[in-house]
Order: C-alpha cells, then sequence, then structure tokens
C-alpha cells in the first residue's frame, strides 16, 4: 500500500499557514534538537521545567491537543495526558491541567518568576540556587570563625 503524501502533509501544516505558527520561533526550545523532545521513554523533567519558563507554553501545548496525531512532548504534557486532557473536555469535565505543574527536585514549583535557563540549555530553580549560594556562604563564615 503506498503512503499518501497529502496525509503526512495534513497532519503539520496548519490550516493558517506558516503565519499561524510564529509563536513557534519565541519557543524557549526553538534550535534545541528535535530528537530530545521526541524520543521514547519515560518524560524527562528538565523538559517540562525549560516548558514551564517558555513564554509560549499555553500555544505549543494548545496547538499538541487540538492535533492527536502529534507525538513528543509539547508544552510541558506528554502524548499520554494530553490524550487524557481531550478525553476530559469532551467530557465536559475540568482538564486537569492546573495539575499540571514542573516542580524542581525540592518540589519548587517552575514557573517564569522561578526558573531560568542557563546558556547550556540546562533549567534551575532559582529557589534552590538561592538556597545552595546561601548554605554556602555559611560554611564559609563558620569555617573562618573555627
Amino acid at each position: 500500500m503506498a503512503a499518501d503524501k497529502s496525509v503526512d502533509e495534513r497532519l503539520y501544516l496548519d490550516p493558517a499557514g506558516a503565519a499561524g505558527l510564529s509563536w513557534q520561533d519565541r519557543a524557549a526550545c526553538a534550535g534545541t534538537d528535535t530528537e530530545t523532545w521526541f524520543s521514547a521513554g519515560a518524560p524527562r523533567a528538565d523538559l517540562a521545567v525549560m516548558c514551564a519558563a517558555c513564554p509560549v507554553v499555553d500555544d505549543c501545548r494548545e496547538y499538541a491537543i487540538e492535533r492527536p496525531w502529534i507525538a513528543g512532548m509539547w508544552g510541558g504534557t506528554t502524548a499520554p495526558l494530553r490524550r487524557e486532557v481531550r478525553r476530559r473536555r469532551a467530557n465536559g469535565e475540568p482538564d486537569g491541567l492546573e495539575d499540571v505543574v514542573p516542580r524542581c527536585r525540592n518540589g519548587h514549583v517552575l514557573d517564569e518568576a522561578n526558573a531560568y535557563q542557563r546558556s547550556d540549555g540546562g533549567v534551575r530553580c532559582r529557589r534552590c540556587t538561592r538556597d545552595r549560594w546561601h548554605a554556602r556562604k555559611k560554611r564559609i563564615k563558620s569555617k573562618e570563625n573555627l
């Protein structure tokens, strides 16, 4: 059975054309390796953190939710989570996206105010960074007093 190329084009082209996808140029992940976002296995926490600090996370998430054929992580959500959101919305239930809040390993919410992207592409929690800095200063000061 031959593949129908029109189906492939339908999957990835927005009806509004390229102008409808201009938000992608402002995304925090713009220019990163796409394999990272479409890898198999468990979703990586650092990707969700990058999404949380992204200025177009809502546009990205809704773009993927509206298109069931899209795989990978979009707007901090995975394909199974987006399926659940679509199911809930179809049943008139709350979509549960308010529960999708990326957190650092210490449990701090990673939003635009508390997350920053390093020059090497990593995402860090401002509160944890500040806490580590204060703990280090305290250790240095206690060593000086010995």
